[in-house]
């Protein structure tokens, strides 16, 4: 598992995100290419036969904090 230069300032949450998985023993992905774009990061559970994707996105909003 790796950050790359495609999380700019996503790369706390992506971190975050991408370590609480892979330390609760799931396999995680990260920044793989799937079909036409690039997933953040890929969760499998393979116990389960369960996937999920998650999509990190930076929001600055004006005048806060």
């Amino acid at each position: 598992m790796t950050i790359s230069y495609h999380d700019y300032k996503e790369d706390f949450y992506h971190a975050f995100l991408a370590g609480i998985f892979a330390g609760a023993g799931y396999v995680v992905q990260s920044n793989k290419e799937h079909g036409e774009g690039r997933s953040d990061i890929v969760v499998l559970d393979s116990r389960n036969g369960r996937v999920a994707v998650f999509e990190a996105k930076y929001l600055r909003i004006l005048g806060h904090l």
